[in-house]
């Protein structure tokens, strides 16, 4: 790929840096370096390059240091995080099927012209798990099976993109159980605050944010407000809200958890599967997910050696 000189900019983002969604310095690209010869990310990787957070001509980026990748086919933002290419995957599978019909067939050792290629038999000790996927990727495979809450989310957390099974509470003007859960351990969750969309104050802060980054929560989302806004964005968790206010709310031990909440116009129960990003907000039924769970299962170890 060209590089661009350095003094010019491309359109619409800061110059060398990783931060416009919809166009990429060239500058900032970098293959996968170790994908092996046969293995599922030789394949997977073809046309998939990685972002660098920066442009620095003297140094050499590892994976590790990609802050997501970028489909050299279609021009596309797509998910990745070092141990994690499940994104990579799911776009491949999603958009580029036929590349995915071809990689199957040279995995098993099989002619690109081949129309019947043997798949691989699945591994029953495998632990794969489906990662992050894009709300947009997602309603274009799921279209109105999904949830869509028809509410104007903005994102305040230092995670742009989080997603995990629901915990939900549902209070007014009384962060009480906020802070009793995030205090536990949240195991990957996704805590979802129906606050009855008040503005008059804020259900989270950026305390309350650092103990649930801490305690492994993914992300809150709240039907209400926050506060702290610039130490919020600070804090390593995915955080979305309706707005900000400075003024805090009451804290007289009031609240629910782990009943059915609702989201503007649609309902979000306990084990559903959130999807949050600058897009908005995705559901899934705890049964949705399970099925997807499976179909990547399916996927990754069709192609694995």
């Amino acid at each position: 790929m060209s590089s661009l000189p350095n003094d010019e900019k491309v359109e619409g983002q800061e110059e060398g840096t990783a931060d416009d969604p919809n166009h990429i310095d060239p500058r900032l690209l970098f293959p996968m370096k170790r994908a092996r010869v046969s293995a599922v990310g030789t394949t997977y990787w073809d046309f998939i390059q990685l972002i660098a957070p920066r442009f620095d001509p003297d140094k050499t980026w590892e994976s590790k240091d990609a802050v997501d990748a970028w489909c050299l086919k279609c021009n596309k933002r797509v998910t990745y995080q070092c141990g994690d290419s499940s994104g990579v995957r799911y776009h491949v599978r999603i958009r580029h099927e036929d590349h995915l019909q071809k990689m199957e067939m040279f995995s098993n050792g099989g002619d690109f012209n081949d129309s019947t290629p043997k798949k691989r038999k699945l591994s029953s000790s495998s632990s794969y798990k489906a990662g992050f996927v894009p709300t947009c990727d997602l309603y274009d495979e799921y279209l109105d099976t999904a949830r869509v809450p028809t509410v104007a989310w903005r994102s305040f957390g230092g995670i742009k993109q989080f997603y995990g099974p629901v915990v939900t509470v549902k209070c007014f003007e009384d962060n009480s159980r906020v802070k009793e859960l995030v205090e536990t351990d949240g195991k990957g969750s996704v805590l979802v605050v129906d606050g009855g969309a008040s503005m008059r104050c804020a259900l989270l802060g950026d305390m309350l944010a650092i103990k649930a980054q801490e305690n492994n929560w993914a992300g809150i989302l709240i039907h209400g407000c926050v506060r702290d806004v610039a130490a919020l964005s600070k804090v390593k968790l995915g955080v979305m809200a309706l707005g900000s206010t400075p003024r805090k709310s009451k804290r007289n031990g009031e609240g629910q958890s782990q009943l059915s909440v609702r989201l503007g116009d649609v309902e979000c129960r306990p084990n559903d599967l959130v999807f949050c990003d600058l897009d908005g907000v995705l559901i899934l039924t705890a049964e949705q997910a399970r099925e997807r769970e499976q179909k990547a299962h399916e996927v990754s170890h069709s192609v694995s050696l």
